[in-house]
């Protein structure tokens, strides 16, 4: 990440790598981290989520079609979806609204 400003949408990284976890067989998973969606609206009635999302939102912009592209890959490939980090900052209703839907397709 260089900045706020940088505005080029850049594909999702996706890569192969093998990691030894101790399982007993090889398995195939996608995984993601630190998404941080930021998303709010005057749903939630709380003049701090709305600064955070509008601070935020600059950084993680193209968060929710990362997303959207790891639940894609993970269904085409048949895989589970691992997330770890933050997938977002703090709830909101338009949080979990972007997350029912975006998890939607996904067990």
């Amino acid at each position: 990440m260089t900045s706020a400003d940088d505005t080029a949408i850049r594909p999702l990284d996706l890569r192969r790598v093998e990691i030894d976890v101790g399982a007993n067989r090889p398995f195939t998973s996608v995984f993601v981290s630190d998404a941080h969606l930021a998303l709010a609206d005057m749903r939630d009635n709380d003049p701090r989520k709305l600064a955070l999302a509008a601070s935020r939102g600059p950084w993680f912009a193209n968060a929710a079609r990362y997303l959207e592209e790891a639940v894609s890959k993970a269904l085409a490939v048949g895989a589970p979806l691992l997330c770890a980090g933050d997938i977002w900052d703090f709830v909101s209703r338009a949080k979990l609204e972007a997350a029912r839907s975006l998890f939607a397709k996904a067990d």
